[in-house]
């Protein structure tokens, strides 16, 4: 797991990541897009299934295609609903997307906001999933090994796929 940032230098590259949280994308871009063309660079990114980051842009969209193994994505809630509809569409083995409110109203509480609440993100697509807390507090909880945003999220999934399926099982 690793918090990448404008500071970071491409030593990101030397690690065996499997969770990438991406602060400043555009920075990150400069750098991903050259290495990805080669060997080591193809091997580092196919590691890769879960991504967090902020603000999407079309052409920031286009990153996600270096990572083919990505069965997990995290996004600011503040990014249209029509650009991330597009992501869960291009990239079907989204297991999980976490649509991250961050307002901060606690700095250990990290929760899931059901659909229908207040602030939730309106996608009818069981793998999203509206989640508010501290993304930095956060990642650091989950670098330690305890409960993340993504271990919530991913419960969340499963109950819904459970429902569905005791839901499908009714109607016969």
């Amino acid at each position: 797991m690793f918090w990448y940032s404008a500071r970071a230098t491409v030593k990101i590259f030397d690690l065996p990541l499997k969770r990438l949280s991406l602060h400043y994308v555009d920075v990150f871009d400069h750098h991903l897009t050259p290495f990805h063309d080669t060997d080591p660079g193809k091997i580092w990114c196919s590691n890769i299934t879960h991504i967090a980051w902020g603000t999407l842009t079309e052409s920031l969209c286009r990153l996600f295609t270096y990572f083919p193994n990505l069965t997990h994505i995290m996004v600011g809630a503040w990014n249209t609903t029509t650009l991330v509809g597009e992501v869960l569409k291009q990239y079907p083995s989204v297991q999980v997307l976490i649509w991250l409110l961050a307002d901060f109203r606690s700095d250990n509480e990290t929760f899931v906001i059901e659909p229908n609440e207040e602030k939730d993100s309106g996608f009818d697509d069981y793998r999203v999933v509206t989640i508010n807390g501290h993304l930095f507090k956060d990642w650091i909880r989950g670098a330690q090994g305890e409960e993340d945003m993504w271990d919530i999220a991913e419960r969340k999934v499963k109950e819904r796929k459970e429902q569905m399926g005791m839901h499908l099982l009714s109607r016969w």
